[in-house]
């Protein structure tokens, strides 16, 4: 089968977009190259698409070039000459790249992207399904807002920007006015997503489906730091192998298969695990960044395993299949292990920031190494990741 990955900022890349998408360049670069590692590992023949302003700059074993000033067009020509697609891009990107293709895509049907891409009726579709999420409200930025109406703390964030952008975190009801335009400001849109804080565990669920049902899933530990009122997504840690988590996520990712029948391939969603209910937060239809440290790990299994799993007749769960855990974090300034860590460095041409990507048998090991980028994290990831070791680290 004949795959085309096309991440948005790898692919459409112009050398005016650095300033504006600085914060996740080297994601996307992240995902593109993982994901066609990921695939072609599974037996998979990847082509991956590169503007062709970054062709000398990245070297995929397969890819095409594509002109940046007409990227969806070049990309919708493309897509003639393969079986699947997988896109990754910004909700508004996906949107307009998903409804131009032509192949059918390993992640959601266009009318589900549209759908789940926007943080607002994502969560309120989830909510009539029966699948937990928090309060959610849409108020527009620059009117009169009934503060009674509004649980806080509280997050604010954009409708259709990617996830990690544009986000604050309100607890008094003095500062929410000056969020809301800081939100609409940074986002440009005229009203913005606030959504009930739930106190818990920051976590995300990958899992990628076939016509019937879900057929590998992971649950996955985020680090979320907060600094003033910005909340920021610095990496995550995958698998857990906890009851609780795995049973959860399993709930959830078959919940979300019933409530929309057509979903099909690869799809994210941000939950957070608090008092025995997982809150979903968002859902995106497509690949996320857990796939980076995800694909590490499949990686060192027999070339096709992944292969069989997905075409198998059960649901696997990737924790029972890949060996220890992989953590992924996005830094500006690496600094490099001794020896008896595993840890390597993804870096991205006009981007600040270096993807670090670590392995290691017991996840404490691995909290040791997020501990000295990642500071001031919003919940307690040594009880959680103790709790892990001492039944699942070795």
């Amino acid at each position: 089968m004949r795959v085309l990955v096309a991440e948005y900022l790898v692919t459409c890349f112009r050398k005016d977009m650095a300033e504006l998408y600085s914060d996740i360049l080297i994601e996307g670069y992240a995902m593109a190259q993982s994901l066609g590692d990921l695939l072609s590992w599974a037996g998979l023949s990847v082509t991956t698409s590169v503007s062709k302003d970054l062709k000398q700059h990245l070297y995929f074993t397969n890819s095409i070039e594509v002109n940046p000033q007409q990227c969806i067009s070049d990309l919708e020509r493309a897509s003639r000459h393969f079986d699947y697609a997988v896109v990754v891009a910004p909700p508004r990107e996906l949107i307009e790249i998903s409804k131009s293709l032509h192949t059918q895509l390993l992640q959601p049907p266009h009318q589900l992207i549209e759908l789940l891409s926007n943080k607002y009726t994502a969560v309120q579709s989830l909510r009539e399904c029966g699948i937990t999420v928090p309060s959610t409200k849409l108020i527009k930025a620059h009117g009169g807002v009934d503060e009674e109406k509004i649980t806080l703390p509280a997050v604010l964030k954009p409708a259709l920007l990617t996830g990690a952008a544009c986000i604050e975190v309100v607890k008094n009801a003095s500062e929410l006015a000056e969020a809301l335009h800081s939100v609409a400001k940074c986002s440009s849109e005229s009203e913005v997503v606030v959504q009930e804080f739930v106190e818990g565990v920051h976590g995300s669920i990958l899992a990628f489906y076939d016509t019937n049902n879900v057929k590998l899933y992971s649950a996955n530990l985020q680090f979320i730091s907060s600094t003033n009122r910005e909340l920021k997504f610095s990496g995550g840690l995958t698998p857990l192998r906890s009851k609780e988590f795995k049973a959860q996520a399993k709930d959830v990712a078959s919940k979300l298969k019933k409530c929309f029948p057509s979903l099909y391939g690869f799809v994210g969603m941000d939950v957070v695990w608090s008092s025995g209910k997982t809150f979903v937060v968002e859902v995106n239809p497509r690949p996320t960044t857990t796939i980076v440290s995800l694909a590490k790990l499949f990686q060192e299994l027999p070339q096709g395993a992944l292969r069989s799993v997905i075409l198998g007749d059960s649901v696997a769960y990737a924790g029972d299949i890949v060996v220890g855990y992989s953590y992924y974090v996005k830094v500006k300034n690496w600094i490099k292990p001794p020896p008896s860590v595993y840890e390597e460095a993804i870096s991205f041409p006009h981007s600040d920031y270096v993807i670090v990507v670590g392995k290691a048998q017991n996840p404490l090991l691995a909290l040791d190494r997020v501990k000295i980028f990642v500071k001031n994290l919003v919940y307690n990831l040594d009880a959680v990741l103790l709790a892990e070791a001492q039944t699942h680290g070795s």
